[in-house]
């Protein structure tokens, strides 16, 4: 059963949500393993300190076996070093895969949901296009042929009829003259007009 655009666009909004949390969880995960690996480190060099004091303590004029158990502790220090920088490589290229992996999952799910966005706007655009062409089409399909052609050419001429301008009286104030009376013929208006400039 084909999916509905809304319910491809939830889902891969999830998607993405899912592949970020993931990648989230696993850092926790191996900022864990790292903080446990340094942790046990630390007990061990903890411990040969300890026991490097007490060699110390119990046979302080003994230079060479102190000299010689400090050189064994320094040695073993130092397997702890680059046993800890080879588990931190190590987990930085897990790093740089898991978030190439998760970028990778989200990107496509970013993608999925667009599509699935576009789909459902083509879809309600081309709905209302239907719609809107659907209420129309009848009442023109329903006239005869000569009733649209009078129909269109009625509408054009109501579009082209213009106004004549209005013509103000320039030299004629408002209030002085008041309003001209509608039936005034153009000669009896020349003599008021004089006596309102007067």
């Amino acid at each position: 059963m084909p999916q509905r655009p809304a319910d491809r666009f939830f889902g891969a909004l999830n998607q993405a949500y899912d592949a970020m949390l993931q990648a989230i969880e696993k850092g926790n995960q191996r900022g864990y393993r790292v903080s446990r690996t340094i942790l046990r480190q630390a007990r061990r060099g903890e411990r040969e300190v300890v026991a490097l004091a007490k060699k110390w303590v119990e046979e302080p004029t003994d230079v060479l076996g102190f000299y010689e158990t400090l050189l064994d502790a320094q040695t073993r220090a130092q397997t702890r070093a680059l046993e800890l920088t080879r588990e931190w490589l190590e987990e930085a290229g897990n790093t740089r895969e898991e978030v190439q992996e998760a970028l990778r999952r989200m990107i496509q799910a970013n993608r999925d949901a667009s599509e699935a966005a576009i789909e459902a706007a083509r879809g309600a655009f081309e709905g209302t296009v239907d719609r809107v062409r659907g209420r129309e089409a009848p009442a023109v399909e329903e006239a005869p042929p000569p009733a649209r052609r009078e129909a269109r050419r009625a509408q054009p001429a109501k579009a082209t009829q213009r106004r004549a301008p209005r013509r103000r009286a320039a030299a004629r104030p408002r209030a002085a003259a008041g309003p001209a009376p509608a039936a005034e013929a153009p000669e009896e208006a020349a003599p008021a007009e004089a006596e309102a400039a007067e």
